[in-house]
C-alpha cells in the first residue's frame, strides 16, 4: 500500500498560531503512527473567481502567500521528523467543504482550536464545530498552547 492509498493524518492550516500548534501535533501524530502528513490550505470558494475578475498583479500576491504558508508548513512539519512523508495541497474552497474534501473515513484529520477569550463565548469556531458533524474520519482538535 502506498501512501496515497493508505491512512494519513491531515491538517489545516492557516496563517493562525492555533494552527501552527496544530501542525506541530500532527506532524508528531504522524510519525507515532508511521502516517504520511497531507498539510491543505483551502484559501476560499471565490479563488477561482478572483482569478478571474482581479488584476494579475493582485492575483500574485494571494498565490504567492498561500504558496508560501503552505511551504513554511512543510519546512516546519519536516523538522525534527526525517522520515515524515509530507505532501501539501492548495484547495481553491472555503475551509468547511476543502477540509471535508480532503480526508477520507481512514485519515485523522487535525484542526487547531482557538482558545474562546471571553467566559460566555462559544468554545469553537464554526468551521470548526461544523468539521466536527461532518467529517467521516475521526477530528482532532489541537487547543492552542
Amino acid at each position: 500500500m502506498t501512501p496515497e492509498e493508505g491512512p494519513r493524518v491531515v491538517v489545516g492550516v492557516d496563517p493562525s498560531e492555533h494552527a501552527t500548534t496544530a501542525l506541530d501535533w500532527a506532524a508528531d501524530e504522524a510519525v507515532l503512527r508511521g502516517w504520511p502528513l497531507r498539510i491543505v490550505h483551502a484559501r476560499g470558494a471565490g479563488a477561482s473567481r478572483l482569478a478571474e475578475i482581479s488584476t494579475h498583479h493582485a492575483w500574485e500576491d494571494a498565490e504567492r502567500a498561500a504558496r508560501t504558508l503552505l511551504e513554511g508548513a512543510e519546512r516546519r512539519a519536516r523538522e525534527g521528523h526525517g522520515v515524515l512523508v509530507v505532501t501539501t495541497s492548495l484547495l481553491d474552497d472555503a475551509p468547511l467543504p476543502g477540509l471535508i474534501g480532503a480526508v477520507d473515513p481512514a485519515d485523522l484529520l487535525v484542526l487547531g482550536a482557538q482558545r474562546a477569550h471571553a467566559r460566555f463565548a462559544p468554545p469553537l469556531g464554526r468551521v470548526v464545530q461544523r468539521v466536527l458533524h461532518q467529517a467521516e474520519c475521526p477530528v482532532a482538535l489541537v487547543p492552542q498552547a
